[in-house]
């Protein structure tokens, strides 16, 4: 179905009848990144999408802004105008989600009309809503969706436990694999598992869990993306455990039987990407304590004995980073809550250069 070739130990994987590889990985790249704040002032910002099919060096980048209840989005030619495009989510606090709020989370497009947004809502039932964008563009509201994945009530059979869905990607389809969307579970502020709403014709099928088939322990989906080789990789964070560095875990898309792990040395992933241009790994890691920024990392492999390894290699700082997207031109852009005690403390930023 797909092949996965493993950093540099090829011939090992290859005695066993399997090439798998991370995703072109690099050794020793330089870091000189450019960081620039597209727009400032905003309330938990969560994600960030780039809209499909832009004209050459234009383009447009849409960012949930989370606080402020509302999707909103700019052109890379007039990056100082910020405009609504679904307004009127959810504000409110959610008590059994810790720090986070219900409203928009996580965005992405099925096409150059079709952008999904994850989330929660105030009754404390996770969603995934699908918006066809006007044209000529007009703002829409939170309850203009054109569609919703049908979600199970939490408590039905089988248990579908999940408040608010967080992260998102989407299989690369072919004759083995359907086409469908991958989101992360969270209840009560822990991660409850992955979830597949299957997508047809551009219209989202009703969400099922999606359990992994041999996982060798819990861990908490700290952010999920799929590599031109086809497979998945998801953070996996120690749950309860914020001194344990995270894993990154690869697994097959039709059976989701798990691959690989690779560990890392990141306390908390948040988010991945895979750059289009070269191919590499790159993660978003949320402060580590209250003295370190979080920031960006690019996932370079390690030639050594033993099993495969990796290491992050940091590419900017970023105070609290929550999604990261790369653009046509290769920049990646990356949402900053900043300061959670703050309300206009988040960010977009833009790096370029030496990704």
């Amino acid at each position: 179905m797909y092949k996965l070739h493993v950093c540099s130990r090829r011939k090992f994987w290859g005695a066993l009848g399997l090439a798998w590889s991370l995703a072109s990985l690099v050794f020793g790249a330089d870091t000189n990144v450019t960081v620039k704040h597209v727009l400032t002032g905003l309330n938990s910002p969560e994600g960030v999408a780039i809209r499909p099919n832009g004209g050459g060096e234009t383009y447009e980048v849409f960012v949930s802004e989370s606080g402020a209840g509302r999707v909103i989005k700019i052109r890379t030619d007039q990056p100082e105008k910020r405009i609504d495009v679904v307004a009127g989510f959810s504000i409110k606090p959610s008590s059994a989600e810790g720090h986070l709020t219900v409203g928009a989370h996580s965005l992405h497009f099925l096409d150059h009309m079709r952008l999904v947004v994850a989330g929660g809502s105030d009754d404390g039932a996770a969603f995934v809503r699908l918006y066809e964008l006007p044209d000529p563009e007009s703002p829409l509201t939170a309850d203009q969706h054109k569609q919703e994945a049908d979600v199970p009530e939490t408590g039905k059979e089988p248990p579908f436990k999940t408040h608010i869905f967080r992260s998102i990607a989407r299989t690369q389809a072919n004759d083995r694999v359907g086409d469908f969307l991958l989101v992360a579970a969270y209840a009560a502020g822990e991660s409850t598992g992955l979830v597949s709403i299957p997508v047809r014709s551009g219209t989202l099928g009703d969400a099922a869990p999606a359990p992994f088939k041999n996982a060798d322990k819990e861990f908490a989906i700290g952010g999920i993306a799929v590599g031109k080789s086809g497979y998945v990789v998801v953070a996996a964070n120690a749950p309860g455990d914020p001194a344990q560095p995270s894993k990154l875990v690869f697994f097959g898309p039709l059976d989701r039987r798990v691959v690989m792990r690779l560990p890392t040395d990141r306390l908390h992933i948040v988010a991945l990407a895979y750059s289009p241009k070269s191919g590499d790994l790159f993660v978003a890691s949320s402060p580590e304590d209250g003295n370190n920024p979080g920031g960006i990392y690019r996932i370079d492999g390690v030639n050594g004995a033993g099993a495969p390894s990796c290491t992050a290699v940091k590419i900017a700082d970023v105070g609290n980073p929550t999604a990261l997207a790369f653009a046509p031109d290769g920049a990646v852009y990356v949402t900053d809550a900043g300061d959670l005690k703050r309300k206009d403390a988040g960010a977009l930023l833009k790096l370029t250069d030496d990704l």
